[in-house]
């Protein structure tokens, strides 16, 4: 049997679970916190949703995640072009279009989305209601470029 999670704060369990980098929607407890030492434990099963398609709390090559202000989850999917947000018991909140192949995505503080288009190496910032605020990046290896960015994430 695998041990109970302790409590953690809203924004201990926000920085836990991004660190974790999910490519899919299935949370785990791992039996420690994040400012204790880690125990040997194996991750416990937490939760998922969703299935198969294009309807709205549906997937399909769901490739990002990342929590936003107020626990709400975000999600990229690659085939569908959309970012999609859900509440941590996975009920759907809404979606907007992005372009193809979007990638890893990150969430500010204000609740704007960040997105990785590997295949147009290039970055795009969104507005909370999914308004393009602004892209960058082509292909390169100078500043300012990149090679197949899959991923984005905001540091400290």
């Amino acid at each position: 049997m695998y041990p109970a999670m302790p409590a953690m704060s809203r924004s201990t369990r926000r920085r836990f679970l991004g660190s974790l980098g999910f490519g899919a929607l299935t949370l785990p407890a791992l039996g420690f916190a994040l400012d204790e030492p880690a125990e040997t434990s194996a991750p416990r099963f937490l939760r998922e949703w969703g299935e198969y398609g294009n309807a709205d709390g549906e997937f399909d090559a769901c490739v990002g995640i990342a929590i936003g202000p107020g626990d709400v989850i975000h999600t990229t999917e690659f085939r569908n072009k959309r970012v999609q947000r859900f509440t941590t018991d996975g009920k759907f909140l809404s979606s907007f279009p992005v372009r193809l192949s979007p990638g890893g995505l990150a969430v500010d503080g204000q609740g704007n989305v960040y997105v990785a288009y590997w295949n147009d190496n290039l970055i795009a910032a969104y507005s909370p209601d999914g308004k393009v605020l602004r892209e960058w990046g082509q292909k390169g290896t100078g500043e300012g470029e990149f090679q197949l960015p899959g991923s984005i994430a905001f540091g400290p």
